[in-house]
């Protein structure tokens, strides 16, 4: 990471990785998972695991 990048990541107030999914329209669920090395990285530098949810827009035809 660059100084200046590494700066503004230091002297964030809030540091929240957020991930994000799209409901789809089908009735299969979906699972993924958050491995236990990753939790602890993001807790060594005092992050946060976001999960967003958008709902499914259909395209106009």
């Amino acid at each position: 990471m660059e100084d200046k990048q590494k700066e503004i990541y230091d002297t964030s107030f809030l540091k929240i990785f957020d991930i994000g999914y799209e409901s789809g329209d089908s009735n299969a669920c979906f699972f993924t998972e958050i491995r236990e090395t990753t939790i602890k990285m993001l807790s060594e530098i005092d992050a946060k695991i976001g999960i967003t949810i958008y709902p499914h827009i259909t395209p106009p035809v």
